[in-house]
This record gives structure tokens, sequence and C-alpha cells, in this order.
């Protein structure tokens, strides 16, 4: 599904945290190896199988290092019909996350602030996490370059996402949006070219 995994690190230190963890985790785990990366999280973005599919693989490279998601998507990981795995005819579980991440909370990663921005719509645990002072969003599938996350799912929910999308516009126009899938784009062109920022219209 191309997703996308983040990873954040210092200059000169092994520490990292790692942001979503797809199915075929292997090159994320080979590059992690390569740098000698000691990574300290695991922050999911949400709890759909296409960000989380790779946990168990990513916890047998690294064991001890605890994972976080929203707390609304707690029962996700060991639920394939909640995390979509079921609808694609191959059930993925994981084991529960360490710790829950939520609205207005800041997290400090070595010298890194990190703002959590809960965001539903997409899915009614989703969050972004938001590095002001170095003005990068990792916007999970809430919104993408000229697209933003399907509602179709169960939890979804549309209105939620137009909210969270608005949010999403107040945020600095150089603001570089890391999405889950795709690549990456700005606050600021996607308030001026991504149709579902542009028109206050209802979607169909």
């Amino acid at each position: 599904m191309q997703t996308n995994a983040y990873v954040v690190s210092l200059d000169g230190t092994p520490d990292c945290w790692i942001f979503d963890c797809p199915g075929d985790p292997q090159p994320l785990l080979e590059a992690l190896a390569d740098r000698q990366a000691h990574p300290r999280g695991l922050y999911l973005t949400h709890a759909h199988v296409d960000h989380m599919a790779g946990i168990e693989e990513f916890r047998k490279a690294f064991p001890g290092v605890p994972v976080f998601q929203h707390k609304l998507e707690a029962s996700w990981l060991s639920d394939p019909s909640a995390n979509l795995s079921a609808w694609l005819g191959n059930a993925v579980t994981a084991a529960p996350a360490q710790g829950y991440v939520d609205e207005a909370q800041s997290l400090n990663l070595n010298q890194l602030v990190v703002k959590v921005l809960h965001l539903p719509g997409h899915s009614p645990g989703s969050v972004a996490y938001w590095f002001e002072a170095e003005n990068e969003l990792f916007s999970g599938d809430v919104l993408f370059r000229l697209g933003v996350g399907r509602w179709d799912f169960p939890g979804s929910d549309r209105d939620d996402l137009r909210r969270s999308l608005k949010r999403l516009c107040l945020l600095p126009d150089d603001t570089r949006v890391r999405p889950g899938h795709g690549g990456s784009t700005t606050v600021g062109r996607e308030k001026t070219s991504n149709p579902y920022l542009r028109s206050d219209e209802p979607w169909v």
C-alpha cells in the first residue's frame, strides 16, 4: 500500500523515534541497522493495518521499545475487523501498545518537542505529530498531497474529517506535511490546490 514510515533523530546521536510501521518493515529495519540506530519509541498516527502490520517484527528486532497510539483505538491492534486487515483477507494482530497519546500532549524527544494533534475523521483515533520548531507535520492519513483520507471505513466520519482539516489549515503555510502515503507537501500548497480544502461544499 506504499505506506510511509518516518524516522526522526538528532544529528550525531543514535537515538531515534519511529512514526508508523507498515506491513513490510524490512526496509525500515535495515535502515535502522545500517545507521546503528537506537529506537526509543514507535508512534502510530492511527491503527489501520497498513500503518501497524509491521509492529511485531519491529518488536522482535528492537525488544522493549514502547509503542504509542491514541486510546480510542486501543483495541484495534488486536482486532482484525477494526484495523481493516480482515477486509483484506489476512487477519493481522499485534500486542497492545505500551502507552497513549492525546490532544495537546507534548512529547519531549531529547531536544525535540512534538505536539500531538487529535484529528478524528479518517479514524476516531487519528493523530498528527507536529514538530513546530522544525516546521514538520506527520499527518498520517488525514491530509495527503492533493487529497485527504477516506471517510467510508468503519469508525470514519466525514464531518469530523472536515473539522480536522480546518484545524490543519490554521498551521503556518510553510509547514512541511509528511503524509502516510505519497509525497510531501506544505499546508499552504494544499490550501490553494487541494480540492477538499478549497471548497466548503459537501463531499460526495
